[in-house]
């Protein structure tokens, strides 16, 4: 978790000075299906992701 939340602070630092909340906005959707899918794979609980919630 430490290493994401730099690695994504580190992207928020380099596009801080531009217009760009619908980037920001994708990443972290993306970043939000990607986590959750990596849980459900790890517990074996494929139901509890659900795509359409993110």
């Amino acid at each position: 978790m430490q290493d994401l939340n730099r690695f994504l602070r580190g992207w928020a630092g380099y596009f801080r000075y531009g217009n760009s909340t619908v980037q920001f906005d994708q990443i972290v959707k993306h970043a939000g299906r990607r986590l959750a899918l990596l849980l459900a794979h790890r517990h074996q609980r494929a139901g509890w992701y659900r795509p359409e919630a993110f």
